[in-house]
């Protein structure tokens, strides 16, 4: 009944033709106020379909709409629609139905409720006021032109599905937010628009775990006006987003190249806290002086492919992690610090540059992986980066152009590690004090890298390939592992330290320059036809006692090279020389295998050993000079010779030449081995072209047990010309009854065989010593032969032999001193027999007996305890003046001897006051008068029978002394004793007695 009312209703007001039930058009003119009535009449009880709106104004153009537009189910106009009046309400459609707004003007459409629609299509703007929500959730796209979110209201999505689109309008769809933006799960709140801007404003925030974007091919802006934090997921894919105030992503926020580009910038930071995640797969990262905050616990992902990324006047300070997966990144004017905390995963291979307008500050860690196969790929850091973290190559190739490092850099077995530089003193990399470089991967340098070390560096492997960079600074370079040298130059006041067990190849495809100090344990391989050169100073190679210098190349040098270990020239060439423009200096091994080596202006050997194998050549403009150690082999002296060490042709035995003149010092040695009669091949040889001039010492020694017969001649030495010739010949003995004699001829020194004669004694077979020394005799004898031969002694026999010891020159001397009194010769007559033989060290030997007398010598006596006494005090009962005087005479009786003693004393008006108290000398001999004189009292006893060493040491521990005081004068008493024996020998000790006042505590 009530539509039925309604029908007639409008039928009654409005004649138009039938309508149906789904649908009801107004075609007629409106009156004013009538319709509006009518609609509000209704609006409440019609439940149409859709509502199509076609007003047909009386002036044939659009009218505009003065009345309310209310109706709970549908917004449709196919019009321009025009809201004038700000105090009308709108109605709002309900939660699952579908809005379209559509028309040909601006007009906006203000939600000042809660209102909910299923799908919204609206030409119109949507103002949502404060306290007021919109929200849509029918699980497809709904878009509006544009929207202002008052302070207090919401705009959202809901439903799994759900795409709501803000701002699609082109040029008009500016948007404002002061208030809560919603994406429930599954939905999408997209912020659309050509050219539109979205600002977003203070009071703005985000809630629900839905998709809030700002993606498509349009290009809107992106303008956040206040602090904010942005949802749990955002993602910006074009236009741009500028950051007025600091921004803080909730979540995950991605950031990616769709269309124009997803831009970021702004003067505010960007702050990625813990949990947060902030991928960026393309765009640009901009700033106006505001930053990039990764903090404790927040992710930064780097991904997608190509060179999309692009970073400029923003910085980035990271204290969580990074994750750069993929893609390349450019930027100018930007600073990247990598904080203590920091974590830098670089997993693919990819470039940063920049030149020199990105700063990478590495403070925490720094992790290079890749999966592409190794040596194909690598990530190239073409900004400044400054290590004082740690950098870990696990896998591929990581590239640096410049920049310090202070701190660790590891690179794992199979890694690569590359400095490349670009051009200028800005592609300098150097490593200050406190870096290391740690791992077995590989440190290279290459193209127009500067490689600056002012810290000692040990490096496992190390490669160097740059003809325009070079490795320099003050620091040690020291090498564990490998060095491979193919290029460059090594300069700078540290040394290159080649450690024992590593090796450094050098000059494989271009030439090497060192102009610091090489010092090598290791093994040094230089091949090739590639020179070793220096320019601004003078560059030196120490190859020390562990190291070893392999030669097989067909080129030169200008450094100077000290060899303490070994160097061995090979070649693979015709001619195979190498030259050393700057010299040798050898005290190790010097070995020329094969080929030439060439030494200008002189080859110096103070110790070691040089060999020269046969075919080869040891070269010089000059000298080689030996001043220590030997020189030998079969090959060729191309030069002077200067030999004041050894010289031993041949290699047991053989022939070795010198083409200039051979000079020999008074230390210099010529070592021949003879064990045949061939030259060259069974006896040494030196042939020499020219002069000879000769001192020193020959040095023959025999091998392969060869005994050679009389007559046999050896020419050991070929000249041009001689001078001089051997102070000392050596080994010319032959065992058996010859010798050999040298012989000058005038073009060889020959060694013939003569027969040997006996040595003759020239020292008398008796000789006679006193006892108490050890000294014998040098017995001596002569030898016939020439040139002279060396005589050595020997004891051979005697009945006393073993009591005699003598020197290979013929000093005899006695073990031990005979003493007269006890004989220890074999029959006790004190003559001592032994016999002694002199060989000429030719076979031939002569024996003589000695007999050697031992006399005797009087021992004399003997007497000790002197020094003095300090306790004497003033009429003090007397005190013994040597009580522990000992006497030893050496004979059984002192009978005829004399005992003295002689103190002196103080004397007052020829009355003494001191006084000497001797016992009864009755029983040891008769005391002569006591004299006087000059204050000194000596007093003599002449010993008889009874004096025994003992009768005479009673005697005197029993004499005292003892004085009045009166007239005291002297401090000190002298006392001194003396005891001669009939042959004339005496001993005499002094005693010294103190004088005091008073007593001494």
């Amino acid at each position: 009944m009530l539509l039925q009312h309604i029908a007639r209703f409008v039928e009654h007001y409005l004649p138009w033709p039938p309508v149906s039930r789904s649908t009801t058009r107004f075609t007629r003119r409106q009156r004013k106020g009538t319709m509006a009535t009518a609609i509000e009449t209704i609006e409440d009880r019609l439940l149409l379909t859709t509502w199509i709106w076609i007003p047909t104004p009386e002036d044939g153009g659009p009218k505009d709409f003065n009345g309310d537009f209310n109706d709970s189910t549908h917004w449709v106009t196919e019009e321009t629609l025009n809201f004038l009046h700000a105090d009308h309400v709108h109605g709002v459609p309900g939660g699952s139905d579908t809005a379209i707004i559509n028309g040909n003007g601006e007009f906006t459409v203000t939600v000042n409720t809660a209102a909910s629609v299923g799908t919204l299509s609206s030409v119109a703007r949507i103002h949502v006021t404060s306290g007021s929500s919109l929200i849509i959730n029918s699980g497809t796209s709904s878009t509006i032109q544009g929207v202002t979110l008052d302070a207090g209201g919401e705009l959202g999505v809901e439903g799994d599905g759900t795409k709501f689109v803000v701002g699609s309008g082109e040029l008009s769809g500016d948007s404002t937010y002061a208030g809560t933006l919603h994406a429930g799960a599954g939905a999408m709140l997209l912020f659309g628009g050509i050219f539109a801007g979205h600002d977003l404003n203070a009071g703005t925030t985000f809630t629900g775990s839905g998709l809030f974007s700002r993606t498509g091919f349009n290009i809107p802006s992106f303008t956040i006006n206040a602090p904010l934090t942005f949802p749990e997921n955002f993602e910006l894919g074009n236009g741009t987003m500028t950051m007025n105030a600091d921004v803080t992503v909730g979540g995950t926020f991605r950031q990616f190249l769709n269309g124009s580009g997803g831009t970021l910038l702004g003067s505010g930071d960007l702050i990625v806290p813990n949990g947060a995640t902030y991928t960026w797969e393309g765009a640009r990262i901009e700033g106006g002086g505001g930053r990039f905050i990764i903090q404790a616990g927040g992710t930064l992902n780097i991904s997608a492919e190509g060179d999309a990324r692009f970073l400029t006047t923003r910085t980035i300070d990271n204290a969580g992690t990074i994750n750069w997966s993929s893609g390349g990144i450019a930027g100018v004017d930007t600073t990247i610090t990598n904080l203590g905390s920091g974590i830098v995963n670089v997993s693919g291979d990819h470039t940063l540059n920049s030149g020199d307008s990105i700063t990478f500050n590495n403070m925490g860690t720094f992790i290079k992986t890749s999966s592409a196969a190794p040596g194909t790929a690598s990530t190239l850091l073409g900004v400044i980066f400054n290590n004082t973290g740690t950098v870990n190559v696990d896998s591929g190739i990581l590239k640096f152009s410049r920049g310090t490092s202070s701190g660790v850099v590891n690179a794992a077995a199979g890694t690569q590690v590359v400095y490349r530089g670009g051009t200028g003193v800005a592609d300098d990399y150097t490593y200050d004090s406190g870096a290391t470089f740690t791992g077995s991967g590989t440190l290279l340098v290459i193209d127009e890298a500067v490689f600056v070390i002012n810290t000692d560096l040990v490096v496992e492997n190390f490669e160097q390939s740059s003809n325009i960079g070079k490795v320099t600074g003050t620091g040690n370079l020291t090498i564990s592992g490998h060095h491979h040298w193919i290029n460059g130059r090594i300069d700078g006041a540290g040394e290159l330290i080649i450690l024992n067990g590593a090796t450094l190849d050098v000059g494989v495809e271009g030439g090497a320059t060192p102009e610091r100090v090489v010092n090598n344990s290791g093994i040094i391989n230089w091949s090739g036809t590639n020179y070793i050169t220096v320019f601004a100073t003078a560059g030196v190679i120490n190859n020390l006692p562990d190291g070893v210098f392999n030669i097989n190349a067909d080129a030169g040098t200008n450094v100077l090279v000290n060899n303490q270990g070994t160097l061995n020239k090979t070649t693979s060439g015709a001619l195979g020389t190498t030259t050393f423009f700057a010299g040798i200096t050898n005290t190790g091994t010097v070995q020329v295998t094969s080929g030439k080596l060439q030494v200008n202006p002189a080859y110096t050997q103070s110790d070691g050993t040089t060999i020269v194998n046969a075919g080869a050549t040891l070269a010089t403009s000059n000298t080689v000079n030996i001043t220590g150690g030997s020189l030998s082999g079969t090959g060729t002296i191309s030069g002077n010779l200067t030999n004041a060490g050894l010289v031993s042709p041949g290699s047991s035995p053989g022939r070795l030449a010198v083409t200039g003149s051979y000079l020999q010092s008074a230390t210099g040695i010529l070592s021949i081995e003879i064990g045949g009669l061939t030259p060259g091949s069974q006896y040494d040889q030196l042939a020499v072209g020219g002069n000879a001039n000769l001192d020193g010492t020959l040095q023959v020694t025999f091998i392969d047990g060869f005994v050679p017969a009389v007559a046999n001649r050896f020419s050991i030495l070929e000249f041009g010309s001689n001078s001089n010739n051997f102070a000392t010949e050596e080994g010319l003995d032959i065992p058996g009854s010859s010798y050999l004699q040298s012989i000058t001829d005038v073009d060889s020194l020959d060694l013939l065989v003569k027969v040997n004669t006996n040595p003759s004694f020239t020292s008398s077979s008796s000789f006679s010593i006193a006892e108490n020394s050890t000294t014998a005799l040098t017995v001596a004898a002569t030898d016939a032969d020439l040139p002279a031969q060396v005589i050595t002694y020997s004891i051979s026999g005697g009945a006393d032999q073993g009591l005699f010891s003598i020197t290979p020159t013929g000093a005899l001397t006695f073990v031990s001193a005979p003493d007269f009194e006890t004989q220890l010769d074999s029959d006790l007559d004190n003559q001592y027999e032994v016999q002694v033989s002199a060989g000429d060290g030719a076979g031939g030997v002569t024996v003589q007996d000695l007999t050697v007398t031992v006399t005797n010598v009087a021992d004399g006596p003997q007497l000790s305890g002197g020094g003095s006494i300090v306790t004497w005090v003033k009429k003090n009962p007397p005190v013994v003046v040597l009580p522990q005087v000992t006497v030893t005479s050496g004979v059984a009786g002192l009978a005829g001897a004399t005992l003295t003693l002689a103190t002196d004393i103080v004397v007052t008006k020829k009355k003494a006051l001191d006084q000497f108290h001797l016992p009864s000398s009755g029983a040891i001999g008769t005391i002569s008068n006591p004299v006087i004189l000059n204050g000194r009292l000596t007093v003599h006893i002449e010993l008889n029978e009874n004096a025994t060493d003992a009768a005479v040491q009673a005697f005197l521990r029993g004499i005292t002394f003892s004085t009045s005081g009166a007239g005291l004068k002297k401090t000190t008493r002298s006392v001194a004793v003396t005891l001669a024996d009939t042959s004339g020998q005496s001993a005499t000790i002094n005693r010294t007695i103190s004088v005091r006042k008073k007593a001494v505590v």
